[in-house]
């Protein structure tokens, strides 16, 4: 797995399996904020093909908010959106059907 925010999202579109998002097309806006690697990353899946680029100001069909320190939980699939948001650590807004693709960003 990736150790650095940057790394996540650069190499997502080589380690996610496109057979997760056939036919799909979406959005997915990630804003991570904190001390050090604070970033914003837009995800664009479309029809199996994803795309990531940083500071992603366009709208988004799911924005994902979360500390920095809660992201390495996350990437590693430990910090599911069902717990983040029962603990706050994380913060959604949009097309929530869309969550259940997310630990699909985390295998590989």
């Amino acid at each position: 797995m990736p150790d650095t925010i940057t790394s996540f999202f650069e190499s997502l579109p080589k380690r996610a399996d496109p057979a997760m998002f056939a036919g799909m097309t979406a959005s997915y806006l990630f804003r991570i904020a904190g001390d050090g690697e604070s970033a914003e990353w837009r995800v664009v899946i479309d029809h199996g093909a994803i795309t990531a680029s940083q500071n992603g100001a366009a709208a988004a069909d799911l924005v994902i908010t979360m500390a920095e320190e809660d992201w390495p939980a996350f990437a590693r699939g430990e910090l599911t959106t069902a717990r983040g948001l029962v603990s706050g650590k994380l913060a959604i807004e949009g097309d929530i059907p869309l969550t259940m693709k997310l630990r699909h960003f985390c295998e590989g």
